[in-house]
C-alpha cells in the first residue's frame, strides 16, 4: 500500500519555552493555540485551589508570571493515516 500526500494532515502549532528569569530553570510546552492563550490557561491553573497543581503552575503561584520569559516557535505537525505497509 502507498502513502499519498493526500493521506497526510498538516496542522501547526507552537512549542514555547518559560523560562524562570530568577533561577533559570525552564519549562517546555507545546500548543494549538496562541501563546497568550496558553499563558492564560497556565495562569488559570495555578490559582486552582480545587486540584493538584503542577511543580510549574505552583512556581508561577509563588513567584508570578512575570518573573517568566517566553518564547515560541511555530511548528508544523503531520498527522498521518495508520495504515498496514
Amino acid at each position: 500500500m502507498s502513502l499519498y500526500i493526500s493521506d497526510i494532515n498538516m496542522s501547526y502549532g507552537l512549542i514555547y519555552n518559560a523560562t524562570n528569569i530568577q533561577n533559570k530553570k525552564v519549562y517546555i510546552g507545546f500548543t494549538t493555540k496562541t501563546l497568550d492563550e496558553r499563558k492564560q490557561k497556565h495562569i488559570d491553573f495555578s490559582n486552582l485551589t480545587h486540584r493538584r497543581r503542577s511543580y510549574f503552575h505552583d512556581t508561577i503561584k509563588s513567584i508570578g508570571i512575570h518573573n517568566f520569559k517566553w518564547y515560541y516557535g511555530m511548528v508544523y505537525v503531520m498527522n498521518c493515516m495508520s495504515m498496514d505497509i
